[in-house]
C-alpha cells in the first residue's frame, strides 16, 4: 500500500470505530414567585397612570393636613377599564375610596379633577396647599 491508500484505510478504520454520539439531556426545577405590583403616578396635566397585577383593588385618597373651616377639596378619578369611579368625593385626612373594583391592568392618561369650594367667611390660610396621597389597597 502506498501512503495515500494507508491514510484512507486508517481514516476509514477510525470512522468505523467511533461510538455513535448520543444526545444528552439535563433537567432543572426552577422555583419562582410573582410579587404584587401596584404602581400609580399622577401628572401635572391632570391625569394618572395605574399598573397592578392584583385583583380586587381600590384607590383611596387622603390629605396630609386638615383644611381650614369652610374649605372643601373634592377629587374625582376616572376609572380604568373594568373598575368604577366613586365620583366627586370630599377629601380629609382619613382615606376615602375614589376608584373601586380594579383588576390587573396597565392604564395611563386617565383623567382626574379637583374642585375647591370655600364659604364667604373663610380667611386666607397661612399654608394654602395640601398634599394628596393616593394609595392602591386590597378591597374587601
Amino acid at each position: 500500500m502506498n501512503g495515500s491508500a494507508t491514510l484512507r484505510f486508517v481514516t476509514l478504520l477510525m470512522l468505523a470505530s467511533v461510538a455513535p454520539v448520543r444526545a444528552q439531556t439535563a433537567t432543572q426545577r426552577v422555583t419562582f414567585q410573582v410579587i404584587a405590583l401596584n404602581r400609580m403616578a399622577v401628572s401635572s396635566a391632570g391625569t394618572y397612570t395605574i399598573t397592578t397585577n392584583e385583583r380586587h383593588q381600590k384607590i383611596a385618597a387622603a390629605l396630609d393636613d386638615v383644611l381650614p373651616d369652610g374649605v372643601t377639596l373634592e377629587v374625582s378619578l376616572s376609572a380604568p377599564p373594568g373598575a368604577s369611579s366613586v365620583g366627586l368625593v370630599p377629601l380629609g385626612t382619613s382615606g376615602v375610596d375614589v376608584v373601586t373594583g380594579i383588576t390587573p391592568i396597565a392604564s395611563s392618561a386617565l383623567p382626574m379633577s379637583y374642585r375647591l369650594s370655600a364659604s364667604h367667611s373663610v380667611v386666607r390660610p397661612r399654608a394654602p396647599s395640601r398634599v394628596v396621597t393616593y394609595t392602591i389597597l386590597a378591597a374587601p
